[in-house]
């Protein structure tokens, strides 16, 4: 190697004539193919690209066909970072508590794909559904089973830490899940602090029906879901096309408040795990230049409030990521607006997918 690098190398001949000891058959033949006798090459020296700032360990889970379209797309913009993706085996299509448990022991025999996992700045579970359904105690468990001192994320508090950062205590929501596991992702933003003013859910079973919705028609339901009481809109589930260049910043733009994807918390939440504190155009207020700022310096994204002195607020009493401290919202807060005492009604669109037709189902 370090002939080659030096450019001094000179090129063996094949292993059929070395062993004959050359033309001729002597033990003493010259070591060169017959072409290149007596010919000395002079090969320019091996270079190596610089290491990567970050590397992005993502577990996806077997149906998602998302995330690797929409992960590089993404980690392209950024210098340095690279993503690194591995699937989770499923033995089923069907999106469900029963589905994930099963799956389980399988999230660290995928991180272990990795080779070496050490390499990886941060391992993370890109599910949503799984994530909650799981819990983070046994995500985590799987996860360093591959590599014991990993920094770890999965895409459930990542969308609780994303909604942390941007200093919102009431949201929309909206999933496109079954009923049941809906309502589990409800309980878990609400466990995390939040109130759920308002969500609807589409009712698909599988990812192969989720992927197929059109962006536009993800958009419409969020703008249906959204209610003056909500100070940002969630869409869940990795399986949507939410995360693609410039459809949050236009959601955004429409809504007039701050739109959270899961694929957009996850991979905010990667970066930021991993010591990467770029802002990325595109993507929202959660990865713009000035959050991102403002995140790391433990202030509000949306009002700027320093939080280091601790002041108890009252709007939104949330705490800046990391969650230590309370802090007020100003820009956020609604003086005499209350909750209404009935469930918001919710107009649903019609859903749209891509192509104009629905995949069929399993029956079908």
């Amino acid at each position: 190697l370090e002939a080659m690098c030096s450019g001094e190398a000179t090129p063996h001949k094949p292993d059929s004539e070395a062993r004959s000891g050359g033309p001729g058959g002597g033990p003493g033949g010259d070591v060169s193919p017959p072409a290149a006798k007596r010919l000395r090459m002079s090969l320019p020296p091996i270079t190596v690209a610089p290491k990567p700032r970050a590397i992005l360990g993502c577990l996806c889970i077997a149906t998602d066909n998302v995330m690797p379209e929409e992960g590089p797309a993404f980690v392209s913009r950024l210098r340095g970072v690279e993503l690194r993706i591995q699937k989770i085996r499923f033995d089923s299509e069907t999106i469900s508590a029963d589905t994930f448990y099963r799956a389980a022991g399988d999230i660290s025999e995928a991180a272990r794909q990795f080779m070496p996992a050490e390499a990886c700045s941060v391992l993370g579970l890109s599910c949503t559904s799984m994530s909650f359904t799981l819990g983070a105690e046994l995500v985590d468990k799987q996860l360093r089973l591959a590599s014991p001192g990993a920094n770890t994320t999965d895409m459930a508090r990542a969308q609780l830490s994303a909604l942390q950062a941007l200093c919102v205590k009431r949201i929309a929501l909206v999933t496109p899940y079954v009923e049941a596991v809906a309502a589990s992702n409800v309980r878990m933003l609400e466990s995390g602090g939040l109130e759920v003013v308002s969500s609807a859910t589409m009712g698909l079973d599988r990812d192969e029906l989720t992927t197929a919705v059109t962006p536009d028609c993800i958009a419409d339901w969020a703008a249906a879901v959204d209610c003056e009481e909500a100070e940002a809109v969630v869409v869940g589930c990795s399986a949507f096309r939410a995360c693609g260049p410039n459809f949050i910043d236009s959601l955004e733009a429409r809504l007039g408040k701050p739109v959270v994807t899961s694929t957009q918390a996850f991979l905010w939440s990667m970066l930021r795990t991993a010591g990467v504190n770029d802002s990325v155009e595109g993507y929202g207020r959660l990865l713009t230049n000035a959050s991102a700022k403002r995140h790391m310096q433990g202030a509000c994204i949306i009002c700027v409030v320093p939080t280091s002195s601790a002041p108890v607020h009252r709007a939104c009493r949330f705490s800046a990521y990391p969650a230590s401290r309370g802090h007020d919202c100003p820009a956020m807060s609604s003086p005499g607006k209350m909750r209404p005492d009935r469930d918001i009604e919710t107009p649903k669109p019609r859903l749209e997918y891509q192509n104009g037709h629905r995949p069929a189902t399993a029956s079908e």
